[in-house]
């Protein structure tokens, strides 16, 4: 599976090299005179959260607090939630994701201004396989920079396109299926599942979504390049 760039705004990017890395890190610190969102989007296993993590620590180096990560992940419905809407075997797929309450906090982040309580939000452990809050999972009012990432920040679909439209700048970070297929498989297996049913959840639920973000996805402001 392969989405062609003709549809984004700008040409590729590349974030892998030291040099690449500090001009989006300049770029963005020079365009937030206010706060802007920026949103990273790829398949399942594409390396959002690592790019989203790299770009903070850069970021943060050049000037600490200035940005702030949230991780779309953090919107799962709970696991009782899912069991009782008969959703938890496709959990991951869109319909599995809380993208109200997800919508209201990127929508009080481009209100927060200067002497606000800090914004909690929530996050996902893998370890327990739940959305969870934690003390330490705050946006304060002098984060300038919000960086959010998740498979669905593109999807061309109804409900998502108030997201879509909440973000200053919008990534599309292009990985490869077979790349992304092997790390969730890795993924998978560490957090608990045997090999074959690692390839069958992948097979079920992760297949299947990738190729509907393929299939409905929005132009992106640019193109970055596999991390």
């Amino acid at each position: 599976m392969h989405m062609g760039m003709d549809k984004d705004m700008n040409m590729a990017r590349n974030l892998n090299t030291a040099p690449g890395l500090a001009h989006e890190t300049q770029r963005l610190i020079e365009r937030a005179d206010r706060r802007i969102i920026v949103g990273i989007a790829g398949l399942p296993g594409s390396g959002k959260s690592t790019l989203a993590d790299r770009l903070h620590h850069a970021l943060e180096k050049i000037e600490q607090g200035i940005s702030a990560v949230i991780p779309m992940d953090g919107f799962h419905f709970t696991n009782p939630t899912l069991d009782a809407i008969h959703m938890r075997d496709r959990k991951g797929a869109p319909e599995t994701f809380d993208v109200a309450g997800y919508l209201d906090l990127l929508q009080r982040l481009k209100t927060q201004a200067e002497g606000d309580s800090p914004m909690a939000f929530p996050t996902y452990d893998r370890a327990v396989h739940e959305p969870v809050w934690a003390t330490t999972a705050r946006v304060h009012a002098s984060v300038r920079i919000v960086i959010t990432e998740g498979n669905y920040l593109l999807l061309d679909e109804p409900c998502w396109l108030p997201i879509y439209e909440l973000m200053d700048e919008t990534w599309w970070l292009d990985t490869s299926w077979e790349v992304a297929r092997s790390r969730l498989l890795d993924r998978h297996v560490r957090g608990g599942r045997s090999h074959d049913d690692a390839l069958a959840h992948i097979a079920r639920n992760d297949e299947p979504n990738a190729r509907r973000i393929l299939q409905h996805r929005r132009p992106a402001s640019c193109i970055i390049t596999q991390v």
